[in-house]
């Protein structure tokens, strides 16, 4: 084929490329037939039996004397004078091969033939009148087992597509093509087989395929089914290429827009087209109203609506997998949890004594969820083998002559010097474009715009923001019973402008105020204290380390750094809380105007999770290097990242916390570091500047 080609550059004819002149006319199977299905409880998955006949009619507009047709022989098998490249259905215990297409081996040959009927052909009749093995019905949209048998053009010439040579048709010229296909042997069609199952009506059959039929005679059954399609005014012109239908750049000027989807573009499209009735309206809500999130935009998350919406969009612009399960125990009296000793309740809100058994049930759905990623990824890396295994050293078609003549310099029509030659003409257009660079130098004003792809994650991957109990960060509170991740809760008290610290629990520990404190030099300063509260043996921060350390570390960093920082804090909860809407209706007359609402200082553990085990450099230096994937989540602490799995250490900047949000609750956050104590605080961030 490559010397062919050749010989076209150099000038010579390509006469033997023109017998692929002219129209390819492909037709598609109903959707009902294409699809398999298990025909017992248990059985394997069959696809039905397909039309083996089709009739393809050419008519040309205003030459009816170039009318033709063809009969094409779906399900023909002959070696010889078949088209399509086919094995032969496989059926065990087949005593004679004369007198059924199946074989009791894989055999190969070739399925599908065309009978012209048309001027200069000749009569057509079914050929299952005359052979017994032309009888038995095997072809099914997927062929020998393609499941895109049907769909690619290339695998079914003469089958399920026709090519028309167009002979006699001159210059320019509009076709118009009709198809009909039946079976050759209406007993065995699929209505027909559908029609004989126990308790099969011609309505429930009809809606099982998907068809309806208009006027249904009452009591009527019907005994074969016919198919057919047609293409009109069909655009041929001899000699020249066929006209081009892409529009050229004046013809697309504002109609054509980019999106994250069709949605989106389309609202950007309609934003900016100039129509008096669109011209001023947000694309964002037309994408929103594009997208079905009108009730989202105006529904019962009222100033939160626009953000609600602006976090659908974004999400619709990835696609979503299977996450796992997560279960959870639900009161459907509608009556609530019932008020009691806080030592009984849980975080799950469930009885201590289902809260173990729940904890359990989480933690084994979770490793079963891990477990599937991990099982799905090594079986696509054991399919990538299995292909990798049965790769030829060298192409079949190839020999290690050919290969060694290509390399070889001293020869002339070789591809070593066809390169050496080349490169010397690279070389002298190098130069002459160097030499122009001086004369044709960019304006000095001229400023090249660069555009910044920031990086992507390389597989499906998902943010995982999960609570962990307040002693331990390697117990998840809904995978382990009897945990909570509130360390404490802390109430502001305006009057005194101090902090009001309890246990989990509601038990009072103590307050954070600024107080007066004389230093050994005598120099008086104001400086974070704690005090205890009434009821509370907590007399110092220190106290806390053991069963509070959530709060002594927060305590503690914030006593270090001071008066300042207890007042940015004060300032920060004052201006956040004034724009969270807690989403109840209890307010100042509850807790009174004296006291703020009730902040919770929970620990959480956030990262990313992939799905499955990273991707790994695809290269055959790595190909039988599996069980890096398999054991990276357990390498030991310090041990150096393979550079297969690279992207791995990949860092990434998360925000937590929408100030523009009020249903969002985050006041602030810190860090720990390896000892555990507060690295990094971080006050609630300020609200956007522009909508999302």
């Amino acid at each position: 084929m490559e010397e062919k080609w050749r010989a076209t550059e150099t000038g010579e004819s390509d006469d033997g490329y023109k017998q692929h002149d002219g129209v390819y006319v492909r037709w598609e199977l109903p959707d009902a037939l294409r699809r398999g299905t298990a025909r017992e409880p248990g059985g394997r998955t069959e696809f039905p039996l397909v039309p083996n006949r089709w009739l393809v009619v050419r008519h040309v507009q205003g030459s009816p004397e170039l009318t033709t047709g063809w009969v094409v022989e779906s399900d023909c098998l002959d070696p010889k004078n078949g088209t399509s490249r086919f094995i032969h259905p496989v059926r065990p215990d087949v005593q004679d091969p004369a007198a059924t297409p199946y074989r009791s081996t894989i055999t190969t040959t070739k399925i599908g033939r065309a009978h012209g009927i048309g001027p200069g052909g000749a009569a057509w009749s079914e050929p299952a009148g005359t052979s017994e093995a032309r009888k038995e019905l095997f072809l099914t949209a997927v062929g020998p087992g393609i499941m895109t048998f049907h769909a690619y053009q290339p695998y079914h010439p003469n089958v399920f597509s026709l090519h028309d040579p167009l002979t006699g048709v001159q210059g320019q010229a509009d076709l118009d093509y009709q198809i009909v296909g039946w079976y050759s042997d209406p007993a065995q069609e699929e209505l027909r087989r559908r029609l004989g199952a126990a308790g099969a009506t011609v309505d429930t059959v009809l809606a099982g395929l998907g068809w309806t039929v208009d006027d249904l005679p009452p009591g009527w059954t019907p005994g074969s089914t016919t198919y057919c399609g047609r293409a009109i005014g069909v655009r041929w012109t001899s000699g020249t290429l066929p006209e081009s239908d892409r529009p050229g750049k004046n013809d697309v000027r504002d109609k054509i827009a980019v999106g994250s989807s069709a949605d989106e573009a389309h609202a950007q499209l309609l934003a900016a087209s100039g129509h008096d009735a669109l011209a001023a309206t947000d694309p964002t809500l037309l994408h929103a109203a594009g997208s079905g999130l009108l009730d989202t935009l105006d529904g019962p998350d009222g100033p939160d609506g626009p953000v609600r919406t602006g976090q659908a969009l974004h999400k619709s612009w990835y696609r979503r997998l299977p996450g796992g399960t997560l279960w959870r125990l639900a009161d459907t009296t509608d009556k609530g949890n019932a008020s009691g000793d806080p030592k009984s309740v849980t975080w799950t809100g469930a009885d201590p004594e289902h809260e173990e058994w729940l904890a359990r049930l989480n933690g084994a759905q979770s490793a079963y969820d891990e477990k599937q990623r991990d099982v799905t990824a090594l079986q696509q890396r054991l399919y990538a083998l299995w292909w990798m295994h049965g790769l030829p050293l060298i192409p079949r078609q190839y020999a290690r002559e050919q290969f060694r003549a290509e390399i070889d310099p001293a020869n002339p029509d070789g591809l070593a010097a066809r390169v050496a030659g080349e490169l010397a003409d690279l070389r002298r257009l190098q130069e002459a474009v160097t030499a122009l660079v001086d004369g044709h130098t960019l304006p000095a004003h001229y400023e090249l715009r660069k555009e910044t792809l920031p990086p992507r994650l390389l597989q499906p991957a998902r943010l995982r923001f999960d609570f962990v109990d307040e002693h331990d960060d390697t117990r998840l509170v809904d995978l382990t019973a009897h945990t909570t991740p509130v360390g404490a809760w802390i109430v502001p008290n305006y009057v005194d402008r101090s902090l009001l610290c309890y246990a989990p629990t509601g038990e009072p520990l103590g307050e954070l105020r600024l107080e007066l404190r004389e230093d050994p030099t005598g120099s008086v300063s104001e400086v974070v204290g704690w005090g205890p509260l009434p009821d509370s043996a907590t007399r110092t921060i220190d106290e806390l380390r053991t069963m509070r350390p959530q709060l002594h570390a927060f305590a503690r960093e914030l006593a270090a750094e001071g008066r300042d920082a207890f007042t940015d804090l004060m300032a920060t909860v004052d201006r956040a809380l004034a724009g969270i809407d807690p989403g109840n209706p209890y307010g100042d007359e509850v807790l009174g105007a004296l006291l703020g609402r009730p902040l919770a200082l929970v620990r959480a553990r956030l990262g990313f999770e992939l799905d499955g085990l990273p991707v790994s450099d695809a290269g055959w230096q790595y190909a039988l290097d599996w069980k890096t994937s398999t054991e990276w989540r357990t390498r030991p602490a310090g041990r150096p990242t393979p550079p297969q799995i690279a992207h791995l250490d990949y860092r990434w900047p998360i925000r937590l916390g929408n100030a523009g949000q009020q249903g969002d609750g985050l006041i602030g956050y810190f860090t720990e570091n390896a000892r555990s104590t507060p690295s990094r605080r971080r006050a609630r961030p300020p609200a956007p500047t522009t909508s999302p």
